[in-house]
């Protein structure tokens, strides 16, 4: 008598068991917690990825709203600058308060550009932010061991405190409906 579908199961870290929710001869469900192990340290990473995101965000809403600034600010200097060059001819403005204006909407319009690309950048780093965070979610998600299907248990290889190589086998379970002689 034999199962044909056995498998034997372990976590994909390493790592110290600091719990063991089944034993041998139990039948758990498709996942089913089987053990888990210390993720105080994942928790904390987890938990500054989480404020990298929040502080990604908060920096993109700063650049997005420096950037309609230097909008504003170009705009005005545009606006500043056409009235002048107009009153040059007419003799009613210096050629220097022209050439001043002309200067000042173009420095205005360098810092529009240099702010829409500080935009880009922080919203690149927004989008880094959240993968960080996405992946330190996966390798705390990780340090739990769940059955990959209705089983029962046939061996249990570690104890609670011991500690766990990635790959090493934790659990030996097999599918109670794949049994035949």
């Amino acid at each position: 008598i034999e199962a044909q579908i056995v498998s034997k199961v372990g976590f994909q870290i390493t790592g110290k068991v600091i719990a063991v929710e089944a034993d041998q001869g139990d039948v758990v469900k498709a996942d089913a917690l089987l053990a888990k192990l210390d993720d105080a340290a994942q928790r904390a990473k987890l938990r500054k990825s989480e404020a990298a995101q929040r502080q990604a965000s908060a920096n993109l809403a700063k650049t997005q709203a420096q950037r309609e600034r230097a909008e504003v600010s170009y705009q005005q200097k545009r606006s500043i600058n056409l009235r002048r060059q107009t009153l040059v001819g007419r003799g009613s403005v210096s050629q220097e308060a022209a050439e001043e204006a002309q200067a000042a909407e173009e420095i205005a319009l360098g810092d529009s550009k240099i702010s829409e690309a500080d935009t880009k950048v922080a919203a690149v780093m927004q989008d880094d932010a959240a993968s960080q965070r996405q992946i330190d979610a996966v390798v705390l998600a990780q340090h739990e061991l769940r059955a990959p299907f209705d089983a029962r248990i046939i061996a249990r290889s570690k104890e609670l405190g011991g500690i766990v190589n990635a790959g090493e086998a934790v659990f030996t379970l097999i599918a109670p409906d794949s049994i035949w002689v």
